[in-house]
Parts: C-alpha cells; structure tokens; sequence
C-alpha cells in the first residue's frame, strides 16, 4: 500500500512537472504571437500613412497640372 501510494505520489509530480513545462511552452508562444502582431500592425500602420501620403501627392499633381492649364495665356489665333 505505502509502495503504491509512493508511486502515485511519484506519478503525479511527473505530471505536475509535464504540465508546468507545457504551460511555459504555450507562454512563450503567445509572447512569440503577439510580437509577430505587433509587427504586422506597424507595418499596417506605415503602410497606411505611406499610401495617404501618395494620393495626397497625387492630388497635389493633379492640382498643380491643372491650374497650369487653366492659368495659361490663351494662343495667339493662327495668321492665315
């Protein structure tokens, strides 16, 4: 009886230890999951403010090419 409660003892710390370790194991990958969001959120975020800053641009040219053309003098008629 003593002999077998020893080993149950015994079995349950085993498994005690396997579970400890898996819990670190699972830890250590959230850590790692997250760190991998966060990365991917920077990137959004630049990536987002990079696009904004382009149309921006865009419009800018369109602006700029535009009142050129409106802003010109008009062309002498054509001498015939």
């Amino acid at each position: 009886m003593l002999n077998q409660t020893k080993y149950q003892t015994q079995a349950l710390f085993t498994k005690m230890e396997t579970i400890k370790v898996k819990a670190q194991q699972s830890e250590e990958m959230v850590t790692e999951i997250t760190r991998d969001i966060k990365s991917l959120d920077y990137a959004k975020r630049h990536l987002t403010a990079s696009i904004t800053a382009l149309r921006r641009l865009n419009m800018l040219g369109t602006y700029c090419t535009a009142r050129h053309v409106l802003t010109a003098p008009p062309a002498p008629p054509p001498v015939c």
